[in-house]
């Protein structure tokens, strides 16, 4: 997919729609800013797939993203070397106010206020998830009393899905 992207004083500007595989591919050519138009950025595929590169990037500092709306100032999401802030509120209008199927089940076990569940009160869904969640290290599966409990990095993420996604839990 050739994407259009031109290169400006500061950095690059994105002029359509882009896939997540470009973003990345965009960032990996380090450009001090990037800037797109809100209507761009609301076709693009994979929102929450590029607001995700975006937090785990930060890491190793990534350019300022300009959004530009007609008639309005443009808002500048100035992600270098500071934590990226999924809870600001123009990144949650863009991505959406639907938690991950991750998250879910992470709030679910939350919500459980027990250290172990066992994995036949989850539901088919978050029983496939489980191995994922395992791997990285969100959920421990015990096998000898076939439960599942949250790791702190878990607990932490569905405290903060929580907070994110306020109006979903109610």
């Amino acid at each position: 997919m050739v994407v259009d992207v031109r290169k400006i004083e500061n950095g690059v500007k994105v002029g359509q729609k882009i896939s997540a595989e470009e973003f990345v591919r965009l960032l990996g050519e380090n450009p001090r800013t990037i800037e797109i138009s809100s209507s761009v950025l609301k076709q693009s595929k994979n929102i929450s797939l590029i607001m995700k590169v975006l937090e785990t990037a930060t890491v190793h500092g990534v350019p300022d993203i300009i959004i530009t709306e007609r008639g309005k100032p443009p808002t500048v999401l100035e992600l270098r070397g500071k934590i990226f802030d999924p809870i600001n509120p123009f990144v949650r209008a863009q991505v959406g106010y639907r938690p991950e199927p991750e998250e879910r089940i992470l709030v679910h076990l939350l919500d459980r206020r027990q250290r172990e569940v066992p994995i036949s009160e989850l539901v088919p869904g978050e029983i496939e998830l489980l191995s994922k969640l395992e791997k990285e290290n969100q959920v421990e599966i015990i096998k000898d009393g076939l439960k599942v409990k949250l790791t702190e990095l878990g607990a932490t993420i569905a405290r903060g899905a929580k907070k994110m996604y306020p109006e979903y839990w109610k």
